[in-house]
């Protein structure tokens, strides 16, 4: 029997007459039929891939006779441990400040009395503030301390005793001249403040450097 498309041949009209030969039953190849494509730009069946080629091996790396091997880096010394310092060496004095010290000369004590006297020459000096209320005060003060024997503090206690009571004079009189025509007690006055304040700041640093008066009766500053 003819397949679909094929001619037909003696041996297909055995199945008419009720069976078969086994000629019509072998199978029969068929010529190839050639494929009919539609697209014009279809790409044709590509060819195998060509095998890619083998790698080649690494050259092996040869180290020359001659070659010496690599030394290995030092390794860094580490530094030095800190020798631990006392503590009480820190607060030693220098060779240098020790030796000024022993060739300065001790600074002799305050005199007997100091107190008193460094009492005295504040209230000299306040007495401008005051408008010579601490002056009066002063005054008093002098009139009932008994003068003291050692030689720096009877000094600075004359100083300040000619200080206070000429004080007490020049004011009184400034203030009656006040009256006076042209005011002369106010140039009085102003004088007398500067004085005042002058001898009284010379006297707390005399006495503050442990030093006499050399002129103690002297009315100049």
């Amino acid at each position: 029997m003819a397949g679909p498309g094929e001619p037909p041949r003696p041996q297909d009209d055995d199945d008419l007459v009720g069976f078969s030969s086994p000629a019509s039953l072998e199978a029969q190849a068929s010529p190839p039929q050639p494929v009919e494509t539609d697209d014009l730009f279809e790409p044709a069946a590509s060819a195998p891939p060509e095998p890619m080629p083998e790698p080649m091996p690494e050259p092996a790396i040869v180290t020359p006779a001659f070659a010496t091997p690599s030394r290995a880096a030092p390794e860094a010394t580490p530094p030095p441990a800190a020798t631990p310092v006392s503590a009480g060496s820190i607060f030693e004095p220098s060779r240098e400040f020790s030796t000024r010290k022993r060739g300065r000369k001790e600074d002799a004590p305050l005199p007997d009395g100091a107190t008193g006297l460094f009492t005295t020459y504040a209230l000299i000096l306040f007495a401008v503030p005051t408008l010579g209320v601490s002056l009066l005060i002063a005054l008093l003060f002098l009139r009932g301390r008994p003068a003291p024997d050692e030689t720096v503090a009877r000094s600075h206690h004359d100083f300040q005793k000619r200080t206070v009571i000429a004080g007490v004079a020049a004011g009184a009189v400034g203030i009656v001249l006040i009256a006076a025509p042209f005011a002369v007690g106010v140039p009085v006055l102003f004088l007398l403040a500067i004085w005042m304040l002058l001898r009284g700041a010379k006297g707390v640093l005399t006495l503050k450097d442990h030093r006499p008066i050399r002129h103690p009766r002297s009315w100049w500053i």
